[in-house]
């Protein structure tokens, strides 16, 4: 009988001790430690500005004054773009193609060559932004005007005066775009345009809306405009 209330009262004992210990997890955040990190020493003299992954997990990087570079874990590999003026924007596509923009021309990388796709002496337009659609369709968005790109078709739209600080294309075919200077995030239907123009069909208010931010398209379709200055994201 000792031994059996003995058992008893050590079961109860130590059940009250474990519930006024709290637990505390130590949380220790694994981007700091040291062999998840690749030191480049190719990369050394190499100011790039742009970083984008490739379809089988290699590393692009660009700099502004057209140095473009490609790592594949092993090695890498340089290729040189004469421009002027700098990179403004750059894409990698599912289909592993290479699209360069600056504000006179649209570049693409394929095959190790570069060719030439827009050019402001012809077209007369400005080029500011370029985003991939999960089809794979690749947008290029300038002043008063988007390019769309699907395979070897190039369609042109119209629309408003403004320049495109960023957009997204949405699973529906909605262009996004937040506009120069406006706390405003406008919604475009680039299903049905208009004699080749593109009609505006939301404008949602953004207020603290600046130049830092940026439109974001995640895997659900979800449209995120992120604003680090501002208590936080907010997706439409």
């Amino acid at each position: 009988m000792s031994i059996l209330r003995f058992i008893i009262i050590g079961c109860v004992c130590s059940w009250r001790c474990w519930a006024v210990e709290s637990y505390e997890p130590k949380l220790v955040s694994s981007i700091e430690e040291e062999w998840r990190w690749t030191e480049l020493d190719a990369l050394a003299d190499f100011e790039y500005f742009f970083v984008e992954e490739g379809r089988n997990g290699e590393i692009w990087f660009a700099s502004r004054s057209g140095d473009i570079a490609r790592y594949d874990g092993d090695r890498l590999e340089r290729y040189t773009l004469e421009v002027d003026p700098p990179i403004g924007d750059m894409v990698v596509t599912d289909a592993g193609e290479v699209y360069v923009l600056t504000k006179n021309y649209l570049f693409l990388l394929k095959d190790g060559e570069w060719h030439t796709l827009l050019d402001k002496d012809i077209q007369s337009i400005d080029y500011y932004r370029l985003f991939q659609s999960p089809d794979g369709t690749v947008w290029v968005g300038g002043w008063n005007a988007l390019y769309r790109f699907r395979g070897a078709e190039r369609t042109f739209f119209r629309t408003e005066e403004f320049w495109f600080l960023s957009m997204v294309v949405d699973l529906e075919g909605m262009l996004w775009i937040t506009p120069e200077d406006r706390e405003e995030i406008y919604v475009y239907d680039t299903n049905n345009p208009v004699d080749g123009t593109l009609t505006r069909t939301r404008t949602h208010k953004a207020p603290g809306l600046v130049g830092g931010n940026r439109l974001t398209l995640d895997p659900r379709g979800r449209v995120w405009v992120l604003m680090p200055d501002a208590a936080g994201n907010v997706h439409y």
